[in-house]
């Protein structure tokens, strides 16, 4: 899986998750959000973003790439981790956000 992290404590995080593209999604089965950018009209394939806080205030993007909705939950085989479209998007990320990647 892709990481990106920004280190800055005083950031409103989700300016920044929507300045690069990605809007919210909940899950209400899990009660997680998550955020997400669609490649065209369809929900699938996109690019999915987890987020984590870390214990200096600041974040960590978990980037990954889903092909095509899950069949069953308890799957998650249809996302692709690593890869030269991961690659890419990691690196746009971090060219509209300033960040070295």
């Amino acid at each position: 899986m892709a990481r990106i992290i920004l280190n800055q404590s005083n950031i409103q995080i989700t300016n920044i998750i929507r300045s690069i593209g990605y809007k919210e999604i909940y899950d209400r089965f899990s009660n997680q959000t998550s955020y997400a950018r669609r490649l065209g009209l369809q929900d699938y394939p996109r690019f999915h973003i987890n987020l984590t806080e870390t214990n200096d205030a600041g974040y960590v993007l978990n980037l990954h790439y889903d092909v095509v909705r899950p069949r069953h939950k308890q799957y998650s085989s249809a996302s692709e981790d690593e890869g030269e479209v991961i690659n890419q998007e990691k690196d746009r990320i971090c060219q509209i956000l300033k960040i070295q990647s």
